[in-house]
Parts: structure tokens; C-alpha cells; sequence
């Protein structure tokens, strides 16, 4: 009996123990599985907005876009007339605008374009005595027509020499933009004379591949 009792008390103890054993591992076990599913959630949450397509900050990335964007692609010239100065100039106009009657060789040709009356000026005349970039830029911009105010200007480069710029009001309905440089001697001025609703981009449509045409011969 006695060995009876002992090993029911035994397995009483036991099964306290082992009870015991299971709270404190449930209770253990609980909050870290909870925790852990926290971690994990916010570390999967964290990988993802560190993966590489989305990983910096936006300045980051609109300075990066801005970096790897290829430059626009070089201006085509213009597939209209072409008119030639008695110089050795020639600039070919847009579609639309006339041959500046061709035939007719001066050192002042111009171009014009029926529909709203725009007009493409190049003239030309050589150059006396030396004379740097600024000089000839405020001798040319003191030249230009009184009647209209032209201001300067970003400089330009145009056939590999430094060109001015001047844009002003030609009159009530008309802007006009002119562009000058110096070739071998030989003074280039360009003068577009374009309706003033017209916008910037709708201008350069105009002027861009004027100027990209500019060829002088000698």
C-alpha cells in the first residue's frame, strides 16, 4: 500500500509538473510569435520599398532620369526653297515660304510666306577690320531699324562661331527675331519676321531649321 500511495503521488506531481510546464511554455510561446510576426511583416514591408525599381528617394530618382535622358536629336534643316547671296550664303526656308525670286543674286534675299505674311531675311557683307564677338554684336544691335526695339538675346553658336541673338516687336501683329554671325570674313544676319500669337515651339518650328541650313561656300 505504501508503494501504492507513492506512486500515485508520483504521478500527481507529474501532472502538476507537467502542466506547469505546458502554461509557462503556451504563455512564453505567444508573445514572441506575435512579436515575430510584427518583424516579419515589417521587414517584408521594408524589403519591398528597398527593392531596386523603387529603392531612393524621388529627388533621387527624378535627378537620375534627368542624368540618363539622351539629348534631343540634332535639328534637321529646312526642305523649302533655297536662297543663295551673292556672298556664297545660302539658307534653305520651311515649305510655304517663296524662293525669294531666285535667279535674282544679292547680298540681301528675302523670303516670304503668303499665308500670314511672314518673311525670312539673310543678308550679307563682309566684315572690316577685326573685330571680337562683343564688339560686333553692340555694332550690329546699334545697326538694327530705329523704328524697332530689339533686345539681346542667349548667345547662339552657329556653324561653329559664336552667333547673337535679338527678338523684339517688329510692329502692332509681328515679332521679329534675328540672328548674326561671322564666317571666314563674311558677315551672316538672318531675319525671321513671324506673327506674335505664335508660340515658342510653333517660332523655332520655323527658325531652327533655317538656321541648321546655313551654308558658305570659299
Amino acid at each position: 500500500m505504501k508503494v501504492g500511495r507513492a506512486h500515485g503521488g508520483v504521478l500527481g506531481a507529474t501532472a502538476v509538473l507537467v502542466a506547469l510546464v505546458a502554461l509557462v511554455t503556451g504563455c512564453g510561446t505567444d508573445e514572441p510569435r506575435t512579436g515575430g510576426s510584427q518583424e516579419t511583416s515589417a521587414e517584408t514591408s521594408q524589403g519591398a520599398s528597398e527593392s531596386p525599381s523603387d529603392s531612393g528617394s524621388p529627388s533621387d530618382s527624378a535627378s537620375g532620369a534627368a542624368e540618363s535622358s539622351t539629348p534631343s536629336p540634332s535639328v534637321a534643316p529646312a526642305d523649302g526653297p533655297t536662297l543663295r547671296t551673292t556672298d556664297g550664303v545660302s539658307v534653305t526656308v520651311p515649305r510655304g515660304f517663296d524662293d525669294g525670286q531666285a535667279g535674282r543674286l544679292d547680298t540681301v534675299v528675302i523670303s516670304q510666306r503668303e499665308s500670314d505674311l511672314s518673311e525670312i531675311t539673310v543678308s550679307t557683307r563682309q566684315q572690316v577690320g577685326e573685330q571680337d564677338f562683343e564688339t560686333f554684336k553692340a555694332i550690329s544691335l546699334e545697326s538694327t531699324p530705329s523704328a524697332i526695339s530689339l533686345r539681346e538675346e542667349a548667345d547662339r553658336e552657329l556653324l561653329g562661331q559664336p552667333a547673337y541673338h535679338f527678338a523684339g516687336a517688329w510692329n502692332r501683329y509681328q515679332r521679329a527675331d534675328e540672328f548674326g554671325v561671322v564666317v571666314d570674313g563674311t558677315v551672316v544676319s538672318l531675319r525671321f519676321v513671324l506673327l506674335k500669337t505664335l508660340t515658342p515651339a510653333q517660332r523655332d518650328e520655323v527658325i531652327e531649321p533655317v538656321l541648321a541650313s546655313i551654308a558658305v561656300d570659299g
